[in-house]
């Protein structure tokens, strides 16, 4: 047995999870840009908006 099998193990995993939380991020990211330039469009397609 490896005496240092289980460190191995833990790193292992704890960079499984830190990819998957960046990726998480990432997509979180972009759907907070996308939601934030709808309203944006929707908030200049009113009238008294573009009369300014």
């Amino acid at each position: 047995m490896v005496p240092r099998m289980p460190t191995m193990a833990t790193s292992i995993a704890m960079s499984i999870v830190s990819c998957l939380a960046m990726t998480a991020g990432l997509i979180l990211d972009g759907m907070r840009k996308t939601r934030h330039e709808l309203s944006r469009m929707v908030y200049l397609q009113h009238h008294c908006v573009g009369a300014l």
